[in-house]
């Protein structure tokens, strides 16, 4: 070993607790561990998780720019609140964007975009959305390569930013969906939806797979509606 690679070591490893930290973090907000609205108290948060303040701190900033925590200096980091009016407001967004980014991908995918969907799929088919053991939970494997298939059918759209945008807006409306995930109906099936969405997408398809994929956002959106205002978090309701 150089030393160069033992200077190094000290730099991988801090980069390394700090993926550590933010993943855990961002999995605890969008699972609704952190009560939307409710401020986070980091002496705690730093005991619990056994690191610094310095690398929380960083990854609560990170937190903040992927809006899922908002900052304040006087008062520190709370989790971003939820309500009804964003919800929708999120919805609206995604079926906008993601139809352009999807269309562009479609246009632009060749056999290597061709082949990340499709086993992107195929291991998301073979999970289920409950865990299998207790079913009120949420399966993080079938989470994970949820949002894995849903990036992969963007991944060859030739704008970053509109790929970043549309992420950005997956990951938003999920944790409404993480959070009420208890209350919504599991047998709507979903399953097919991504299968239908696939096939459009590989047969060069772009009006049936993006109409596929605008009613497959509102379905998700109209189930988390339709549990919001019956569940115990404090919603704000949109006009």
């Amino acid at each position: 070993m150089t030393s160069e690679d033992v200077a190094r070591q000290p730099k991988i490893k801090k980069e390394s607790l700090s993926i550590s930290i933010l993943s855990r973090l961002r999995s605890e907000i969008l699972n609704g561990q952190f009560t939307p609205g409710g401020k986070i108290n980091v002496d705690q948060v730093r005991l619990n998780y056994g690191v610094s303040l310095s690398p929380l701190r960083e990854a609560l900033s990170k937190l903040v720019s992927d809006r899922l925590v908002e900052a304040d200096e006087q008062r520190g980091f709370r989790v971003t609140p939820i309500s009804e009016a964003n919800l929708r407001e999120l919805i609206w967004l995604r079926k906008l964007l993601e139809g352009q980014a999807l269309r562009r991908s479609m246009e632009l995918g060749g056999d290597e975009w061709e082949a990340n969907v499709v086993s992107t799929l195929h291991r998301l088919e073979r999970l289920t959305v409950r865990d299998q053991i207790n079913r009120n939970e949420v399966n993080e494997g079938w989470e994970h390569w949820h949002r894995q298939f849903h990036v992969a059918l963007l991944s060859a759209c030739d704008s970053p930013l509109l790929r970043q945008f549309c992420v950005s807006l997956h990951d938003l409306t999920d944790r409404y969906r993480r959070i009420f995930a208890r209350s919504i109906d599991t047998d709507r099936p979903t399953g097919k939806e991504h299968r239908a969405i696939s096939d459009a997408a590989l047969e060069r398809d772009p009006d049936k797979a993006c109409r596929l994929m605008e009613l497959h956002i509102d379905r998700t959106g109209s189930d988390i509606l339709a549990v919001m205002p019956h569940h115990s978090i404090s919603v704000v309701s949109g006009n």
